[in-house]
């Protein structure tokens, strides 16, 4: 996270990963219509997210998908023939919110559809509102395994796979290098968030299962700010690889802590936070051996994507 020291070894590793598509078939029964839902009016899609407050960051990036799929649809004919709206109110990253959020948009606004907001944290309550309402619900942004085991029979995951699942081809590349030049140590930092935490576990254990050492393994609370602590642990630990377990500014912060005691690790995996196109800036532009899991990239060849 600082210059590379001379000598040391850069692993990288490149995973491809594919976006599911969901197209909605049915909006609204026909009874709807005859109360003044014609066809020519939009499907009105609700929304919460976390454009304040924890997960503002990751939040805001859900919301720029979001516009831009909704532009991507209305310009090809719209969903059913009808233009898309979409109704998008703040939850501030409260879990409380979230809820009063999806009760108003569905039983007061009297929304079409309802889309999820970001982190397991807030889907976990919401999903839970649309399913007392018998709301399809389409999430894009909770991957921690919780979210499946609640029994929910109304959700729909639009992303490539579960938290612990996030960093397989990582993993993958690293137990495939050869035993001279492979990592052999690891540190742990994940924040207390199922998210965050299936992420980091996901790959500490599949490279503890293969020999690799855990000399630092920290949980700290999702408010925490001041990370000189972990990141003296970590530093002392000369790990070969950090993994954290976080989402934007605890990572943020953790980076930097690290680059003021002049640690370089071979390479670093944080989940979510490099995927924010803030996140370069907001660590010096140090983003050297910085990895992150992501369903996502402008660059990806797909015909589709470059279209």
């Amino acid at each position: 996270m600082t210059a590379p020291r001379q000598g040391r070894r850069i692993a990288a590793a490149i995973g491809t990963l594919t976006i599911a598509a969901l197209t909605v078939s049915a909006c609204s029964g026909a009874g709807d219509q005859s109360e003044g839902g014609g066809s020519d009016d939009p499907i009105v899609i609700g929304i919460s997210l976390p454009l304040t407050g924890d997960f503002s960051e990751p939040g805001k990036g859900v919301e720029r998908g979001y516009e831009a799929w909704r532009e991507i649809i209305n310009e090809n004919g719209g969903l059913l023939g009808r233009q898309v709206e979409l109704k998008i109110l703040d939850d501030q990253s409260n879990a409380d919110r979230v809820v009063s959020d999806y009760e108003s948009l569905i039983a007061q606004d009297g929304v079409d559809l309802v889309f999820g907001p970001f982190s397991t944290r807030l889907v976990v309550p919401s999903a839970r509102v649309a399913q007392e309402y018998g709301m399809l619900f389409v999430e894009p942004a909770g991957a921690a395994e919780e979210v499946f085991e609640q029994g929910f029979d109304n959700l729909f995951y639009a992303a490539p796979a579960i938290a612990n699942d996030h960093y397989n081809h990582l993993a993958d590349h690293l137990l495939s290098l050869p035993e001279g030049e492979r990592p052999e140590t690891v540190a742990v930092a994940a924040m207390d968030d199922p998210f965050a935490q299936g992420t980091a576990y996901g790959l500490r254990d599949k490279l503890e299962e293969a020999g690799f050492e855990v000399l630092v393994d920290e949980v700290y609370p999702p408010n925490t700010t001041d990370f000189s602590t972990i990141a003296a642990k970590i530093a002392q630990s000369d790990a070969d690889i950090v993994i954290g377990g976080t989402q934007y500014q605890d990572a943020v912060n953790l980076i930097i802590a690290l680059q003021q005691l002049d640690y370089q690790p071979e390479l670093a995996a944080f989940s979510t936070a490099p995927t924010n196109p803030e996140f370069a800036a907001a660590i010096g532009g140090a983003t050297e051996g910085i990895l992150a899991p992501t369903g996502y990239s402008p660059k990806s060849q797909f015909p589709s994507n470059v279209e």
